[in-house]
């Protein structure tokens, strides 16, 4: 097999849109007859198994087969369908074999789950009876195991030992077998897996038997008109690689640093796809409201592949995007920016090249990246009127008065607030502080450092603490069951589901197989509903900015990149949409509030937030939060 690494690194980076289109059809071709070639070899072995079901157990260690019986059940219960319906078996299986493991390595109980989807979605009911005369529920899994092990039989595949630390899909457990296809492929079918694999999901997502499971718990599909809105503004936008930035060496190293090793042999393939303008699609994060660009491998989502990417609408800079870009670069004066981790390492090149072309007289696409200051925190304090808080979040940055205090670096209490604001405890708290740091904290976080925690943080953050202890009191005092529905400021409605890891083991042909999935627990929330009031708002900052914009605009969470010439709108806007939550905040919050405690409302009355709101800080006293 061509080895992929080599054959990337080799290629020119892009190449007509002709001779793509070209080599899709041999590959195509080439995938068609690897699959017509297989399927009879299949089927053969299938017929055979029909005449002597007993045959199956010498393509295994009888002696490290459990429930034999059980096996021997399930292999002759299906075998007994139709041959149309044994067929759709054998093709899905092969298909799943082909295009998930050929590329890359595929954890077995993935493959195995993702082949007993199938069987699941073709029988249906059928196997109802079948199920209940073997008291076994998981009868797919089984003929899913039979199928994959006929492969390995045939020659097809094989199954080797993987350690648990292997780069794999982290739905799945990983820790026993892994499995490859064995077979030669030629140029043109590697390309096209290559490609298809870049662009549709890679896996299917297992069906899961609790009552509450399920998208239909996990999103509310209907939404008023202006949710649709964004997405169609932000879909339109269009978008080309950054052709400069990427030619450029530094720039290549350091990105591969921040891609999987398994996505490192696709990218130069990936970026051949993408030599015209493109269009990010985008998605509604279904508990809060976030919004989130499915970009691929050219992720609009991801660090340093989010410099990967420019506006296709190029302009030469003028007075404000010059004033702007000269600002970021200074901000990187003094630090050894190339040797920083890099997500900021390319985000200095992107902005590196953008002067570069100005000064060589070219028009500019590059983006301009404004983030939120404490973003979480700070519309914690704009929807409470908070003036102490707010001020520590935009004017001056109250984690630094946090470390002085705890003898703490800024680092280590940045790692402590993030799921402390959001609702997280002791434990959990302090395990972000020691992850954050690089050295022994047993001197500083002593018995007595809980309590010197809590105190520092209310002194610096008393929106967020407030909240925080308010809606905490709650969560314990009602039950909510296993879904919770809310409106966000801008209007999306949300809906929040406890989950809980669940492991199922399945007794299979290939011995005792573990599959963990997630499953919906009923009332642990936990801290979710704490965490989401901050998600929903500055994700509704960031719908409600979006529709008033004139400009190209493309959001990763509480980033907002624009064009540079376009930065002084772009903080217009946020300045306006802030003051309008200073505003709405306390009836928002009500509302917010008693949607999400339904339950202890219909017992005992309104919920009222009146404790909450400071009243301290006004409209004119909001200025910019990003910079």
């Amino acid at each position: 097999m061509t080895d992929i690494k080599a054959q990337v690194a080799s290629e020119p980076l892009f190449e007509s849109e002709e001779a793509t289109s070209k080599k899709d059809l041999r590959g195509e071709q080439a995938y068609e007859e690897l699959r017509g070639k297989l399927n009879p070899c299949m089927w053969d072995a299938v017929n055979l198994l029909r005449k002597d079901p007993e045959g199956i157990w010498t393509m295994c260690d009888k002696d490290k087969v459990e429930n034999i019986t059980i096996n021997k059940l399930t292999l002759v219960q299906w075998l007994s369908f139709d041959d149309e319906s044994v067929n759709y078996m054998i093709n899905s299986t092969i298909k799943v074999l082909v295009r998930e493991t050929v590329m890359h390595e595929q954890a077995l109980t993935a493959t195995l789950a993702m082949i007993a989807k199938r069987i699941e979605d073709l029988f249906k009911g059928k196997l109802l009876p079948i199920k209940q005369k073997l008291e076994q529920g998981d009868i797919e899994f089984k003929a899913a195991a039979q199928l994959v092990l006929i492969a390995k039989f045939l020659g097809f595949c094989k199954i080797k030992r993987r350690d648990a630390s292997s780069n794999l899909h982290v739905a799945y457990k990983h820790g026993y077998d892994i499995l490859h296809f064995v077979l030669d492929i030629n140029e043109d079918l590697q390309k096209y897996l290559l490609k298809r694999k870049n662009v549709e999901p890679v896996t299917y997502v297992p069906f899961t038997r609790l009552e509450y499971s399920g998208s239909f718990n996990k999103l509310n599909d209907v939404q008023p008109p202006q949710v649709f809105k964004v997405v169609s503004k932000l879909q339109s936008v269009p978008f080309k690689l950054n052709s400069h930035v990427i030619q450029n060496k530094l720039f290549k190293q350091k990105l591969v640093t921040t891609l999987p090793m398994s996505e490192i042999p696709k990218l130069g393939d990936a970026l051949q796809q993408f030599t015209n303008n493109y269009y990010f699609p985008a998605t509604f994060g279904p508990d809060n409201g976030r919004i989130y660009s499915k970009g691929y491998l050219i992720s609009a989502q991801q660090g340093g592949r989010n410099w990967m990417t420019q506006f296709s609408t190029e302009r030469h800079l003028d007075e404000v995007g010059l004033r702007h870009l000269q600002v970021k670069l200074d901000s990187y004066a003094g630090k050894d920016i190339l040797n920083a981790p890099a997500k900021k390492s390319l985000e200095y090149l992107n902005y590196l090249d953008a002067m570069d072309k100005h000064q060589q007289g070219l028009p500019v696409g590059n983006m301009l990246g404004l983030d939120g200051m404490l973003m979480g925190m700070q519309t914690h304090a704009l929807l409470l009127r908070d003036k102490v808080q707010y001020n520590y979040c935009v004017l001056d940055d109250g984690r630094k008065h946090m470390a002085t205090s705890l003898g703490l670096t800024t680092e280590e209490v940045k790692g402590g607030i993030s799921p402390y604001s959001y609702g997280a405890g002791q434990n959990t708290t302090i395990a972000g502080i020691v992850k954050a740091s690089d050295r022994d904290l047993s001197n500083i976080i002593t018995k007595d450092f809980w309590a010197q925690w809590e105190s520092e943080f209310q002194h610096y953050f008393p929106a967020t603490y407030k909240l925080r202890q308010f809606m905490k009191g709650y969560v314990k005092a009602t039950k909510l069951e296993h879904r919770v529905d809310y409106t966000t400021w801008f209007g999306f409605n949300a809906t929040i589901t406890p989950l809980e890891t669940i492991t199922t083991t399945h007794h299979t042909v290939l011995g005792k197989r573990e599959y963990i999935r997630e499953d919906i627990k009923l009332n642990k929330f936990g801290a979710k509903l704490i965490a989401a009031v901050g998600h929903e708002l500055d994700s509704s900052i960031l719908c409600k900015l979006i529709l008033m914009a004139d400009y190209d605009i493309k959001p990763v969470h509480d980033e907002y990149c624009v064009h540079p010439n376009d930065g002084d709108k772009l903080v217009r806007d946020f300045t306006a949409v802030t003051k309008q939550l200073v505003a709405e905040g306390p009836e928002h919050l009500h509302v917010l509030l008693n949607q999400m405690f339904a339950p202890y409302t219909a017992i005992y009355g309104e919920i009222s937030v009146a404790p909450l709101i400071s009243n301290t800080l006004t409209v004119d006293d909001v200025v910019c939060g990003i910079n």
